[in-house]
């Protein structure tokens, strides 16, 4: 088959008109010119930084594949064999108490403040019988009983003892309410003066039963009782006062059990959300002893509109911003620390620093270049860079006591 000269002339013609608009495609400003849109990446609006954060020497592997997603993108579905795309199951977090007790207070850990999460208490108790309440769409800056300055000690009310009950010792138990989570101890003798107490039950709850044992038959006793909250704020009741002449024997049906227990049906009476520090807590009351685990997933992100969804920049046609990050950016606590555990499982990654809490007062101070999440929430990030570091395992300051000594006065 022979080709005639104009044939030849035709298809170089196509060719050459082909390379010329794939070199405009390539490149940005004729591209503008010519209303060609070339796709956003994550680099051509941080240029600077992955130039700047390129030439360390340890770099994090996605970074330098220029994958940014790997990190920064939640990921929204999985492609399938037929091209097709699935949801991926998101799993809950999970904060569990073990004990079997009629109160709970949980402190839910580096959450996002203005995030959305649904939540799912499920209560257990001795028999096995089960109850799940959900809460959905709590957002942490939106819960209105906020701790963090709280200087009013819990109010003591009811206090009152039951009755004298001869078992292998002579005993009694007392009572009394609070209006708040609180710790519970009784100091109780034969004069004003007392001089024994109680062991300190610090489970923290409303209401408190602690009994007294190896009591003394026919003798008045003095008590008073004290409950501090969770900002240590204490109150003490007034003087109460009990005889131990009249003895129950025995084991009498209406000692055998607390109040708390006399109800034979589980049910949830209370969740209250309150905010402490950084943290958000949960008093979980039931009416009978039972063992309570929390599920909290967060199902919305915080609008970050203004901060991180506009890049500024003109798309060279409309002259409008265009929105560049997605919903699905990852934030706070899920960067910082759930992903680094993706990749380094903490069954795999050995002894580490305590991530995901706030230090405590005395002796800790964490300086402005390590960065900590609102509230002073310590993450991977604070002591390690994302993109990479010339110091091993990305590492913000040397690995030694100097980085320990940035934040422990005397390490």
């Amino acid at each position: 088959m022979r080709i005639s000269n104009n044939s030849i002339v035709v298809i170089s013609i196509i060719l050459f008109l082909g390379g010329i608009i794939a070199w405009m495609i390539s490149c940005g400003p004729l591209a503008l010119a010519f209303g060609i849109k070339k796709e956003k990446t994550c680099i051509s609006c941080h240029e600077e930084i992955y130039k700047k954060d390129a030439n360390l020497f340890y770099l994090h592997p996605p970074f330098q594949n220029k994958k940014c997603e790997k990190c920064h993108i939640r990921a929204q579905g999985e492609e399938g064999s037929d091209g097709s795309w699935g949801k991926i199951l998101v799993r809950p977090e999970l904060v569990s108490r073990p004990d079997y007790l009629s109160e709970h207070t949980l402190l839910l850990q580096g959450l996002d403040r203005d995030a959305v999460y649904d939540m799912k208490i499920i209560s257990r108790d001795m028999s096995g019988d089960q109850i799940i309440t959900e809460l959905r769409d709590i957002i942490p800056s939106r819960v209105s009983n906020v701790k963090t300055e709280d200087r009013t000690p819990p109010v003591i009310s009811a206090v009152r003892n039951g009755p004298v009950v001869k078992r292998i010792f002579l005993e009694s138990i007392i009572f009394w309410n609070t209006d708040e989570p609180a710790t519970g101890s009784v100091e109780y003798g034969l004069s004003p003066q007392y001089g024994s107490r109680t062991a300190l039950d610090e489970t923290l709850k409303a209401h408190h039963e602690i009994t007294l044992s190896g009591l003394e038959k026919g003798k008045v006793y003095h008590y008073r009782v004290i409950s501090r909250d969770l900002l240590e704020n204490r109150s003490v009741s007034k003087d109460f006062v009990f005889d131990t002449s009249k003895v129950l024997s025995g084991f009498p049906a209406d000692t055998q059990t607390t109040e708390s227990e006399l109800i034979v049906s589980l049910a949830l009476k209370r969740s209250d959300l309150f905010i402490l520090d950084a943290a958000l807590g949960l008093h979980i009351e039931t009416t009978k002893p039972a063992k309570v685990t929390v599920e909290y997933l967060k199902v919305k992100d915080a609008d970050i509109s203004g901060l991180l969804s506009y890049s500024g920049q003109d798309d060279g046609s409309s002259g409008e911003k265009r929105k560049l990050h997605k919903p699905e950016f990852r934030t706070g606590k899920e960067l910082c620390i759930d992903l680094c555990y993706e990749c380094h499982p903490p069954d795999i990654l050995g002894v580490s620093h305590p991530v995901g809490v706030s230090p405590k007062n005395g002796g800790t101070n964490i300086p402005e270049d390590l960065p900590t999440l609102e509230g002073g929430i310590i993450t991977c990030v604070t002591c390690h860079e994302g993109h990479g570091s010339n110091l091993r395992y990305f590492a913000r300051k040397k690995v030694s006591r100097e980085i320990c000594n940035s934040c422990h006065d005397n390490y």
